[in-house]
């Protein structure tokens, strides 16, 4: 299998004009970023699939022989990769000593204290992170929804793994169990040391701008022919009404303001996760948000070199991290259009979970036996899809990854979004994933329900009708 040879006559023969145009006009990005997102791209790639029958298996054949599943693991993704990525950067923040001389009295103070930990007995340091461990599976419990079963469940499941994970922390060496300890005592320092250390204001104030992008094409475009007058004004509303938060707080960078946080008496609005948190989400009705208003975040930490790079060209960020942004606002339309009538969503759902249950796995040759606890998150996925793809469009640029411009924009876009799903798995898992379906589509499964639901996938690759990435049959969401 020839995983990094690509097969540059075969794009051009599908439109020569085209793909001759791109070339002439455009310019190969030589930034280091440019050079690693390439790297990786061709890592993942697998040209001996026709990206027509499986565009999962084309964008992401490679990932498996180039990362191997964890001992005690059953799977890895392109995700953990983040995860790691943060977990390495996070770590060792506090024993900067140009930090006690920081012009944040609150940080000077954390150092002093977290100098104090290092040179601390082993036994009460130990004390300490134990304690703290308590206190965390005690309010994972409290948190334990019992009114759903099949809620309730998935709770366990998730308690159980995450008590696993913070039991391993008694192992680890004096410098993690100090971090463990401040972070937990004072997560909004290590997030400021966080952005200082890691230069991420730019980057930030881009995805800001792709976000609002995203948003604007929502408002302008979104037009719906199978839903009332009063649901698009429901959606305008929201829009209008919904709280973003992307990145991080701005008020973290002032020292003062950071103070006051520490101090007491502080009016900041508490943000909905931690900002090193790989993960982006839409919420309603809870504590700090009144039940007719609503928040999105996307922190940081989802905002990594692999989704999201200033110093890249944009079809690759409105591809990974314009993707994230899209679904969380879906979740959005979704929810206004559902509080004016709920049948029609119910009907798009409906018709993704009919496809989510003929996609078969190739590993294991299966498919969901129900996915209807997956569907409404696929619906997300179909319209995060397009959305982000049609923000992209409007301000295109015509720069070029190395290595790759065989491919157009356009092909790099999807190939780009599929990245972010790229997994390697034993057959196990993939068993479970598919009879125990959690909140979000298995991944071989949000690659391929995003793009057959395409047209502009099926444009830019040139697939022809009733080809199975291009059925004739679709799931228009909006």
């Amino acid at each position: 299998m020839k995983l990094l040879h690509i097969n540059f006559l075969s794009f051009f023969l599908l439109d020569f004009a085209s793909s001759l145009d791109y070339l002439v006009n455009s310019r190969i990005c030589s930034s280091h970023e440019c050079k690693l997102t390439s790297k990786r791209i061709l890592e993942n790639l697998d040209s001996s699939v026709d990206p027509c029958d499986d565009f999962y298996l084309f964008s992401c054949g490679g990932f498996k022989f180039n990362n191997k599943i964890p001992e005690k693991n059953d799977m890895i993704e392109s995700l953990d990769l983040v995860v790691k990525e943060l977990n390495m950067k996070s770590k060792g923040l506090l024993m900067d000593d140009t930090l006690l001389s920081h012009g944040s009295k609150t940080v000077r103070k954390v150092k002093e204290m977290y100098d104090d930990c290092m040179n601390d007995d082993d036994i009460h340091v130990y004390s300490v992170v134990e304690e703290i461990l308590v206190e965390k599976l005690l309010k994972l419990n409290d948190q334990l929804n019992t009114n759903n079963i099949s809620s309730t469940f998935k709770q366990i499941q998730g308690i159980q793994l995450e008590a696993t994970r913070l039991r391993g922390l008694l192992h680890l060496k004096k410098e993690d169990q100090c971090d463990f300890i401040f972070e937990d005592k004072f997560p909004y320092v290590f997030d400021r040391l966080f952005i200082d250390k890691y230069s991420v204001v730019e980057d930030v104030d881009a995805a800001r701008h792709l976000f609002d992008s995203i948003k604007t094409t929502i408002e302008q475009d979104t037009e719906i022919d199978w839903v009332s007058q009063k649901s698009l004004n429901s959606i305008q509303k929201g829009l209008r009404r919904t709280r973003y938060n992307i990145g991080f707080p701005d008020w973290i960078l002032e020292d003062d303001q950071l103070d006051r946080e520490y101090r007491g008496g502080s009016k900041h609005k508490e943000w909905g996760m931690n900002i090193r948190q790989v993960n982006a989400e839409f919420r309603w009705g809870f504590k700090g948000i009144k039940a007719d208003k609503q928040e999105i975040t996307v922190p940081v930490g989802i905002l990594s070199r692999h989704m999201f790079n200033s110093n890249v060209p944009s079809h690759v960020n409105y591809g990974a991290a314009g993707f994230v942004s899209g679904h969380e606002l879906s979740h959005g339309v979704q929810f206004w259009i559902k509080r004016v009538e709920k049948d029609t969503v119910h009907e798009k759902e409906m018709c993704i979970q009919g496809q989510l249950e003929e996609v078969v796995e190739p590993q294991t040759g299966l498919s969901y036996l129900n996915a209807r606890l997956v569907s409404a998150e696929a619906v997300a996925d179909v319209a995060a899809i397009n959305a982000s793809f049609n923000s992209w469009m409007k301000t295109r640029d015509h720069e070029s990854l190395p290595g790759l411009s065989a491919f157009t924009p356009e092909q790099l876009f999807f190939i780009s979004f599929a990245n972010i799903w790229c997994f390697n798995a034993k057959d196990d898992r993939i068993r479970k994933e598919l009879s125990t379906p959690s909140d979000h589509p298995f991944n071989y499964h949000r690659v391929i329900i995003s793009v057959i639901n395409s047209p502009d996938f099926s444009n830019a690759f040139h697939c022809k009708p009733t080809s199975k990435m291009n059925p004739l049959q679709k799931c228009i969401v909006w």
